[in-house]
């Protein structure tokens, strides 16, 4: 109807201008003119209000200004795997291997994963991120849980605090969405990392500058502990972390930047009754392999656990590297024979690179990583990633304590059919000099992994 009008309008401006000019009649003039830029910029808006699906960010409705709207959005990704070849020895160079260790053909739904978001005005928003394949490790079923659930509110020049459910601040590797990861996460990742905590998050999200990123998180509980109860049992855990980085170079032209960054974690265990745990890294960081190279075992009387360490993130045309060190430690509370218990001091880190043989990187440093990889059609990108790790307990006074070390080497590429469907594809030879899933003896583990990943 509104269409009609406007065509009129028109058709009625062209057949007067004439005889209203003759009568000098330009208010009259104007007026029509004033009624047809108003219907246009209704249309325009009609066309605003309607719901549209952006690539890579799911479906999105939301209003012409800006200050309402309303996201769905997620991720599904199936993983394979199998064993070619596991071979432990003991310190007298004994093999130990056995046979259930050799071939086997594993698969997994590693996140099927949805979220829901929306802003309601004044800079308040929320997100709400169901998994349906969350569970335990080592169980053939899974259940759905929430990954994020948070309410959040943007103040405009100063970042957006959220409350709630929500990534704490972390590492390179963590930090980065696994919708953008270029390698699997590293084995000094999975040790070191906090996952999601519920407390108050603040993230700078590119106001100060858009080459800086700052985030903060301060939190309690454990991991997805959504609930957190009051008790005199003393179950509080209460921690904080905080990453930077600075995008130091950027050039356009040539689609060229790089960052440094450093992350540092703190969590105090001193009023937590039982074991933490938690922190493993399975054998060449297969999902559904049972078998956990380096693990803290579930350690007991742990007083402190921190961890922190250096970034780097670069681009350079088709070419992508990255690099990150970690260092942590667990203070313990006990005291064996008299002597108080040495602490556990692990480290690790990795470098990986990769060369687009189509396609485009990019650092969104509002979020302090990288972005989604853009891919019209069918991008290859060969890849490569060093890694190792030493959390051996070499000063322990007990049995309980976690230990294993060890480095990877890893070979694979990603194939994006579009930037929201790709498969990622890996060799990797693991050369554990500790392996905490043989009694810390030595192994050398051969397997190759596929993930066939959609974004919605």
């Amino acid at each position: 109807m509104k269409y009609i009008v406007f065509f009129n309008l028109i058709f009625f401006l062209i057949f007067t201008s004439n005889t209203l000019h003759s009568q000098d009649n330009s208010s009259e003039i104007e007026l029509l003119k004033e009624k047809i830029k108003k219907i246009e910029t209704d249309l325009d808006n009609n066309k605003k209000n309607k719901a549209y699906f952006e690539k890579g960010r799911g479906l999105q409705i939301k209003s012409s200004d800006g200050k309402y709207s309303f996201q769905i959005k997620g991720r599904i990704m199936y993983d394979i795997a199998t064993v070619l070849d596991y071979e432990t020895t003991d310190t007298n160079g004994t093999q130990l291997t056995s046979d259930v260790h050799h071939g086997g053909l594993g698969s997994d739904f590693r996140r099927v994963r949805f979220s829901i978001s929306g802003n309601i005005g004044d800079g308040w928003g929320f997100n709400i991120t169901p998994d349906l394949s969350d569970g335990g490790d080592d169980s053939e079923s899974r259940d759905l849980t929430f990954k994020e659930l948070f309410i959040s509110k943007a103040f405009k020049g100063l970042g957006t605090v959220f409350i709630g459910n929500h990534k704490a601040a972390g590492g390179l590797h963590e930090s980065t969405s696994s919708n953008n990861l270029m390698f699997q996460r590293p084995h000094h990742n999975e040790m070191m990392n906090f996952g999601h905590r519920t407390g108050i998050h603040y993230d700078s999200s590119g106001a100060f500058s858009d080459r800086f990123h700052f985030r903060t998180s301060l939190f309690h509980g454990s991991e997805m502990a959504f609930d957190q109860r009051i008790s005199e049992d003393g179950h509080e855990t209460f921690g904080f972390s905080v990453t930077s980085k600075y995008e130091f170079y950027k050039d356009e032209l040539k689609n060229a930047s790089a960052f440094i960054g450093v992350n540092y974690s703190f969590l105090d265990l001193s009023n937590f009754v039982g074991t933490y745990g938690g922190d493993s890294a399975r054998a060449n960081y297969i999902h559904m392999f049972n078998d956990r190279a380096v693990d803290d075992d579930s350690m007991s009387d742990t007083n402190t656990f921190k961890f922190f360490g250096p970034q780097l993130s670069v681009i350079y045309g088709q070419f992508f590297a990255q690099a990150e060190y970690q260092y942590g430690e667990y203070e313990y509370s006990t005291r064996v024979d008299g002597q108080t218990e040495d602490d556990l001091n692990g480290h690790g880190g990795s470098l990986g690179i990769a060369y687009a043989l189509s396609g485009k990187f990019k650092h969104d440093m509002s979020r302090g990583g990288l972005s989604s990889f853009i891919c019209e059609k069918n991008c290859f990108i060969p890849k490569y990633q060093y890694e190792a790790i030493d959390f051996l307990d070499y000063g322990s006074l007990t049995a309980d304590r976690g230990g294993g070390a060890g480095q990877l080497h890893t070979f694979g590429f990603n194939h994006y059919f579009n930037s929201n469907v790709r498969l990622m594809a890996h060799y990797v030879y693991g050369d554990y000099s500790s392996d905490d899933s043989q009694s810390l003896d030595e192994s050398k583990i051969q397997t190759l992994h596929a993930r066939l990943h959609l974004k919605f």
